[in-house]
């Protein structure tokens, strides 16, 4: 995905979220996505899913890479840094199908089985009516 069909993409998701109350909500309650399951698709391929978010010293989140595939060479591919910094890579939310148009990965790769990537979350406003909501919600667990 090149940067012009990812910025189009960024203003059809923001209309979408805009206008989905239970969609804000459902963000909003797992840290603007970042609590949610993501997979890694690379030339339109499944290639790995993102799940265990643990933040660490940087600030960025760490994800477990759970490989999709048995494929040796796509595995070693999963394990550069080379990989995990191409443009072309999309990050897209298993449970709501939207892609995080910003996310990019660290700088020195995957780790131990694991991944630093920033952005891999939504940016919104919630309206009165969703905080009344889920401060209602919070109020009844």
């Amino acid at each position: 995905m090149n940067r012009d069909e990812k910025a189009r993409l960024a203003r059809e998701q923001s209309r979408r979220i805009a206008s989905d109350s239970a969609l804000r909500r459902r963000l909003a309650t797992a840290d603007y996505g970042r609590l949610l399951a993501w997979g890694v698709e690379w030339e339109g391929v499944s290639v790995a899913l993102l799940s265990d978010p643990k933040s660490n010293e940087d600030h960025w989140p760490s994800f477990e890479i759970l490989p999709l595939t048995n494929d040796p060479h796509t595995l070693r591919t999963l394990e550069t840094p080379a990989f995990w910094l191409h443009p072309h890579l999309v990050f897209r939310n298993v449970e709501l199908n939207l892609v995080a148009t910003r996310a990019f990965a660290a700088g020195e790769g995957p780790s131990k089985g694991r991944i630093s990537i920033y952005g891999l979350d939504f940016e919104f406003e919630l309206s009165f009516l969703d905080k009344l909501h889920l401060l209602w919600r919070r109020y009844r667990a």
